[in-house]
């Protein structure tokens, strides 16, 4: 996906009234930073090759492929991309002092590791953030936001060089095969209407269980459900064991060009995010603690 397929999906979406363009272009700027870092990283240099009997034990053995411990950082790219990013969420904020500032200043100052933290989107570890909360300030899901936006790039030059080692519609996991991130949103196939999973960080693709919740794995028919407003081309699948929800989009009632990318789809389905925390859901994605 480029920064004009995403340009592309935008138009199409704007007209739309439940859009809010200024989330969009917020995500239109911080994906093309986040490009332009992915260009400039070389799947050889970030992880080891990997054959596909090695692929397919780490999933036998419930591991996502990708051995976060030995993915390999490039400092120089996170500090320019983290400088990008800085400017565009503090141009959109104004006179804000918003945390990203605060953790470009520390990281500046030799305080804070780049690399401790997007680790930290991988491992999701929660005393280490709990720390950097304290650190510089702000709380842990804008440290969460960041940390994924930051390790986003890597991942998705490491994903595409692995996904072709795996059959992703046989993986049947509740967390990313290839990197071990949480579901972004889901979509249910074009073609055969199988329930699809989009990969938070890498942006991996796999099926899953239309009766599952990929969070705690509940198969209840009777705590599962979903609920949409007005038109049925976006739902809230929920699960009433966990209280955790995610988004769906109906890939079959799109235009044929109409959904190039499931992140844009999610910025541009806010208003579905407010109504499940509204009825007392929390996003797959959110920490608990």
């Amino acid at each position: 996906m480029t920064p004009d397929d995403v340009s592309e999906q935008i138009r199409g979406l704007t007209s739309e009234a439940y859009v809010a363009p200024d989330y969009l272009q917020l995500f239109q700027e911080l994906f093309e930073a986040q490009y332009e870092t992915e260009r400039k990283l070389r799947a050889k240099k970030l992880y080891p090759l990997i054959t596909k009997k090695e692929a397919a034990k780490r999933i036998g053995r419930g591991l996502p492929v990708i051995d976060c411990s030995k993915l390999q950082f490039d400092e120089v790219e996170f500090d320019d991309l983290l400088e990008r990013m800085c400017s565009i969420l503090t141009k959109k904020a104004g006179d804000n002092n918003l945390a990203v500032e605060r953790l470009l200043e520390a990281e500046k100052a030799g305080e804070v590791s780049l690399e401790d933290l997007t680790r930290t989107a991988i491992t999701r570890d929660g005393k280490y953030l709990e720390q950097l909360c304290e650190k510089v300030g702000g709380d842990k899901e804008e440290l969460i936001f960041i940390a994924t936006a930051l390790v986003a790039p890597l991942l998705r030059v490491c994903a595409r060089a692995i996904r072709g080692k795996v059959d992703l519609d046989q993986v049947l996991t509740d967390s990313c095969p290839i990197c071990g991130g949480t579901p972004l949103m889901a979509k249910l196939r074009r073609e055969d209407g199988k329930r699809i999973l989009e990969c938070s960080l890498c942006r991996t693709q796999w099926a899953f269980k239309r009766l599952r919740c990929p969070f705690c794995g509940n198969e209840d028919a009777d705590t599962l459900g979903f609920f949409f407003v007005e038109e049925a081309t976006y739902r809230v699948d929920k699960c009433d064991r966990c209280q955790r929800y995610i988004k769906t989009v109906d890939e079959r009632k799109k235009p044929e060009a109409g959904l190039r990318a499931l992140s844009v789809e999610d910025v541009a389905t806010l208003y579905l995010d407010m109504l499940a925390a509204r009825e007392g859901y929390q996003s797959i994605r959110e920490h608990k603690n």
